[in-house]
């Protein structure tokens, strides 16, 4: 095995949450709680809030879901240090997924499958 390091721009990143958000993962889980950043240092928009899917994006911002099928509050909190983890999750665990996002050929159920590497560390739903 080879481990190579990557650089991940947050504007990729917050594009595979956005698809996340938009389609990928509505079936399982909705924002329950946003804790914005004292310091907004990313968000896709200039002079305005991050949209929600950028909150975790920023130090000290999180998210926090719930399970829409059991209706239960998720523990594990989205931040970027969880961010940081699911992308290497999915580098790890999810070669096809990974090489879809890489490639920049991603789509909702990449989006999908990278916020539960994120929030579980594997493929729960799906």
């Amino acid at each position: 095995m080879i481990e190579i390091k990557q650089k991940i721009s947050l504007e990729r990143v917050g594009d595979l949450l956005c698809s996340a958000w938009e389609g990928g993962s509505a079936y399982w889980c909705v924002v329950e709680k946003i804790t914005e950043p004292k310091v907004v240092r990313f968000g896709t928009m200039e002079n305005s809030k991050p949209y929600s899917h950028e909150i975790a994006l920023n130090k000290g911002g999180s998210v926090q879901l719930r399970d829409t099928e059991e209706g239960k509050i998720i523990p594990k909190l989205l931040t970027l240090a969880t961010i940081k983890k699911g992308l290497q999750v999915m580098a790890d665990n999810y070669p096809k997924h990974w090489a879809d996002f890489v490639r920049e050929n991603d789509d909702a159920t990449t989006g999908d499958v990278f916020l539960q590497c994120c929030i579980f560390g594997e493929i729960i739903y799906g």
